[in-house]
């Protein structure tokens, strides 16, 4: 199916499901929905929808929600979703857009989630979402974003999830994420991230996943991290640490994940661990490490995975293993127990 006409809906007013899927659809019309006041799910996804009328949505005031995944969007006009104000979930991912205007998202007052991943977003608007007080998922991962304004999630205070992985974002300021005090899952992976400021994650007391691997950081200061009191994740992977100095972790009290494989770090201090008290699996894997020191894993004794394998240790000093009484990983395949 290629076309609907206009108002072939006209009489179906209790109709809460439209499934539109894989079809052949190019244009959303002016009245293509018109009599559908009850409709609460609309399904579009995999049509070749370019073009969506300013009008399109204008009856669907109680629809919850709209998947538009897998069409071919280029872009989206501002206020095209004003009459949604009972819209809960939007569903734009795998599409065209290139950028999102400062009045794109004007009249969602109820949603919840909007997935823009997979796209071709280069910029949005510093304001394009800072209306969305009720938002909770945030997803722009895989998209071409390079700079991102501080103010871009201002008054965001209930977004539990924000991702940015897979972009070419280059710097974060240190004012972007001050706002986001419920975020418990933050994604930036697979970006071109050098430096994170020690103010970035101030105030994410409730973050309890944190994503940094594939990017390009070569160090951390010692409280950058101190604020993350609930962190329960922290992918550090594929970036280009070298030392590992004192206290560097200092403040992820409840970390239980520490993944710092694919790095270059040849030097960790033994108090690097230090305040690490609930970490149970530490992959240290794929770096230059030559040797560890006798003390390193004193504060680490709840440790269930230790992976050390493709280093350059030669030796070992079994006392620095002494309180780890529970199974650890080292070389390619070998498990020693204690």
């Amino acid at each position: 199916m290629s076309k609907i006409e206009d108002r072939a809906f006209i009489d179906l007013t209790n109709l809460k499901t439209i499934h539109l899927k894989s079809n052949l659809l190019a244009n959303l019309t002016i009245n293509m929905f018109s009599g559908l006041i009850s409709l609460e799910n609309l399904y579009l996804d995999r049509n070749n929808i370019e073009n969506i009328h300013l009008e399109s949505f204008k009856n669907l005031v109680n629809l919850e929600i709209l998947d538009l995944t897998f069409n071919r969007i280029f872009t989206l006009n501002d206020r095209v979703f004003r009459s949604l104000s009972k819209l809960i979930d939007l569903r734009l991912d795998f599409n065209k857009i290139e950028s999102i205007g400062d009045e794109t998202f004007y009249g969602l007052n109820s949603i919840r989630t909007i997935d823009l991943s997979s796209n071709s977003i280069k910029k949005f608007h510093p304001l394009a979402f800072n209306y969305l007080v009720t938002i909770t998922s945030l997803d722009l991962g895989f998209n071409d974003l390079v700079n991102i304004s501080e103010f871009s999630f201002r008054n965001l205070t209930l977004l539990t999830t924000l991702d940015l992985g897979v972009n070419e974002i280059q710097s974060l300021h240190p004012d972007l994420f001050v706002d986001l005090i419920s975020l418990r899952d933050l994604i930036l992976y697979a970006n071109k991230i050098e430096i994170i400021d020690r103010e970035l994650f101030r105030n994410l007391t409730k973050l309890e996943n944190l994503g940094l691997s594939f990017n390009k950081i070569r160090f951390f200061n010692e409280s950058t991290f101190f604020s993350l009191i609930n962190l329960h994740t922290l992918y550090l992977s594929d970036n280009l640490l070298t030392d590992l100095y004192e206290n560097i972790f200092a403040g992820l009290i409840k970390l239980n994940y520490l993944y710092l494989e694919n790095n270059q770090i040849s030097f960790v201090d033994k108090n690097s661990f230090n305040q690490l008290d609930n970490l149970k699996y530490l992959y240290l894997a794929s770096n230059r490490l030559d040797y560890l020191d006798s003390e390193v894993f004193n504060k680490t004794s709840d440790l269930v995975n230790l992976g050390l394998e493709n280093n350059l240790l030669k030796t070992i000093d079994l006392s620095c293993l002494k309180k780890l009484v529970k199974s650890f990983a080292i070389g390619f395949k070998s498990i020693f127990k204690f």
